[in-house]
C-alpha cells in the first residue's frame, strides 16, 4: 500500500511540474501565466481531486454492488495518471514545438480520461458495462455542475 501512495504522490507532482516546465521553456505569455501560478496549490488541488476520484470510484462502485477495494482503486488511479502523463508529455512538446496541436491533444486527453475511468472502474468492481459506469460518472459531473453553477462569478467565466 505504501508503494501505491508513493506512486500516487509522485505522479501528482509530475503532472503538476511537467506542464509548468513546458510553459517556462515556451516563454512569452505562457511563461508569464506560469509564473503567476502557485505550483504547490496546483499540486494540492490535483492531489485532492484525484483522492476524491479514488473514493468515489471505490465507494460508489461498492454501493452499486461492486467488489472493489480502496487499495485497488488507488492503484488503478495511479495507472490512469501514468497513462495520462504520457499524453501530457505530448502536450508539453506541443506547447514548445507546435502550439496549435495543444487543443486537439487536450481533447484526446479528456476522452482518454473518461474511457480509462469508466473501464477501470467497471473492471475494479466486476461490472459488465463500462458504458453504464460512464453514464453514472457523467450524471455525477452534471449534478455537480448544477450544484456549483450558482456560486460561480459570471465575470470569472467571461475572463474579466
Amino acid at each position: 500500500m505504501a508503494i501505491r501512495w508513493q506512486a500516487f504522490v509522485l505522479l501528482t507532482i509530475l503532472s503538476t511540474v511537467l506542464p509548468m516546465a513546458a510553459f517556462w521553456i515556451a516563454g512569452g505569455e505562457a511563461r508569464a501565466e506560469m509564473a503567476a501560478s502557485n505550483p504547490i496549490l496546483q499540486a494540492a488541488l490535483q492531489f485532492g481531486l484525484n483522492i476524491v476520484t479514488v473514493f468515489l470510484m471505490q465507494g460508489l462502485g461498492q454501493w452499486a454492488g461492486g467488489k472493489g477495494q480502496f487499495g485497488d482503486a488507488l492503484l488503478l488511479m495511479v495507472w490512469i495518471e501514468a497513462i495520462l502523463l504520457i499524453l501530457q508529455v505530448a502536450q508539453c512538446v506541443a506547447i514548445i514545438v507546435a502550439p496549435p496541436l495543444l487543443v486537439p491533444i487536450m481533447a484526446v486527453g479528456v476522452v482518454l480520461l473518461f474511457w480509462l475511468l469508466s473501464h477501470f472502474t467497471a473492471e475494479l468492481h466486476g461490472f459488465n458495462s463500462a458504458f453504464r459506469v460512464f453514464a453514472v460518472i457523467f450524471g455525477l459531473m452534471f449534478m455537480l455542475g448544477v450544484a456549483v453553477a450558482p456560486f460561480i462569478d459570471p465575470a470569472l467565466i467571461a475572463g474579466n
